[in-house]
């Protein structure tokens, strides 16, 4: 198995930090509360690790000739929504809306029924029916002014 280069942590770990650095100075200019920036950044890393984690899984299913179903898939998977900074509004409105309708009925409604069988459904069920998305605007571009 390949090593991955010395620089890969600490260069990973930077880019991380970068990134709850950028989403917390959103979230404060969003008004949103400091005491709820960890729940809010608490969905937002789970979503976006799981599908890295379903990227990984299908590549492997791919190369071992099988067939990998995605359980977020189509306007669900990250890539799909939060890529959106440009359109804030619609992005805040498909979080609050479809997205979160999707992730508390996983398993249960009729896209999803394929994975009732699944402990991962009983879990996006269980964590989506109690968190909450606290933002009042969806994600746009944090740009430095010169």
């Amino acid at each position: 198995m390949a090593r991955a280069p010395d620089n890969a942590i600490p260069h990973r770990r930077q880019e991380v930090q970068q990134a709850v650095k950028n989403a917390c100075d959103q979230l404060n200019a969003d008004g949103v509360a400091p005491r709820d920036y960890v729940e809010q950044l608490a969905w937002l890393f789970f979503l976006k690790a799981f599908d890295e984690t379903e990227e990984q899984r299908e590549q492997e299913a791919e190369f071992g000739d099988e067939v990998y179903r995605r359980r977020l898939n189509g306007d669900f998977r990250w890539k799909s929504w939060a890529s959106h900074t440009d359109q804030p509004d619609e992005m805040l409105h498909f979080v609050n809306g479809r997205l979160w309708q999707h992730l508390r009925n996983f398993g249960v409604s009729d896209e999803t029924k394929g994975f009732a069988s699944d402990p991962v459904s009983e879990q996006f069920r269980r964590i989506f029916s109690s968190v909450r998305n606290h933002s009042r605007r969806g994600a746009r571009s944090l740009r430095r002014r010169s």
